[in-house]
């Protein structure tokens, strides 16, 4: 038989079988486990459930904003193209009736010219129209004006180079700044540089139209019109802001509600700790009741069957 444990030693850690001990047992009534009210972490809760909740409406906003510019920035492209358009006809039949037949050259259509291009300065920047520029039949600028002010000089230099790349196309020339994407994937291309001017990542890029001037059944100039985009920015900003605030809306319920839903389900589970710590420190006594219909209540009821199979098992130790 083996022999006793060193002097000193304590018998419940160095027993083995066979040998005599004089402590007496533990009370199988009694706990040993130190009281510690359990504390439930929110926090971590809180935010998978917010996350949860608000997350596919975000990823939804997102998504919308993102269809919304790429069907506008077309739409407001091509209505842009159709009022400069219309503006740069106006001017050229206009240019048309002017002395009858003499050439854009002549002092006397000059003089007219000069007024044509203060009236049309004044009046087209309120129709989305930044620019415009008459050439007679040698390529040489007649009317210019930029913004209102008018003047070859005021011209930047971005537009003077859509201008002339506009004007060697032709009136009919291949697809140019102004000129309508003839397949989707110009039509791609054109919106993606208007999203990247759009946040301020590039350039915009002018909507150029050239519309031909007749007198006496000849070509005798080239009107150019143009926008730069800013009346097509401002309106999408405000389409975009709109559905912005629009959409944060649900955002700002599915916050209410994972709020909402966290505290019901911290409260829940704070019971179930405390039912627990109370089963496992010996009070039996108090029965768990937490009247819910989903899994915390489940949860809930096997823990009160818990609780009376372990009062019953105590009750049968306690006869014996």
């Amino acid at each position: 038989a083996p022999g006793p444990s060193a002097p000193g030693a304590d018998p419940r850690k160095s027993y083995v079988p066979g040998m005599t001990v004089t402590t007496l047992p533990r009370d199988p009534m009694k706990t040993t486990l130190e009281r510690d009210p359990p504390r439930l972490e929110r926090g971590a809760l809180r935010r998978k459930v917010a996350t949860a909740a608000t997350l596919p409406a975000l990823l939804t906003l997102l998504v919308t904003l993102l269809a919304l510019v790429l069907t506008l920035l077309p739409l407001q492209r091509a209505e842009e193209a159709r009022r400069t358009s219309a503006a740069a006809h106006a001017l050229a039949a206009s240019v048309e009736g002017l002395s009858g037949g003499l050439p854009l050259t002549s002092p006397l259509v000059r003089a007219q010219l000069a007024r044509v291009a203060g009236s049309s300065a004044a009046r087209l920047p309120g129709q989305g129209v930044d620019f415009l520029v008459l050439l007679d039949a040698e390529g040489e600028a007649q009317v210019a004006w930029y913004r209102g002010e008018v003047g070859e000089e005021r011209l930047p230099r971005g537009v003077r180079a859509a201008l002339e790349e506009r004007a060697r196309a032709g009136v009919g020339g291949a697809a140019t700044a102004g000129a309508a994407p003839t397949t989707w994937r110009d039509a791609l291309g054109a919106t993606w540089r208007d999203l990247l001017a759009l946040v301020g990542l590039a350039e915009a890029e002018p909507v150029v139209v050239a519309v031909p001037v007749l007198r006496a059944g000849s070509a005798a100039g080239m009107v150019l019109a143009g926008s730069e985009g800013r009346l097509r920015r401002a309106d999408l900003g405000r389409a975009l802001l709109d559905a912005l605030l629009a959409g944060l809306v649900p955002v700002l319920f599915g916050v209410l509600a994972a709020l909402s839903l966290t505290r019901g389900l911290t409260g829940a589970i704070t019971y179930l700790l405390r039912a627990t710590d109370r089963i496992s420190h010996g009070d039996l006594e108090r029965r768990v009741e937490l009247r819910r219909d989903d899994e915390l209540g489940q949860i809930a009821r096997a823990v009160e069957r818990m609780r009376l199979s372990l009062l019953e098992a105590m009750e049968r130790l306690r006869r014996r």
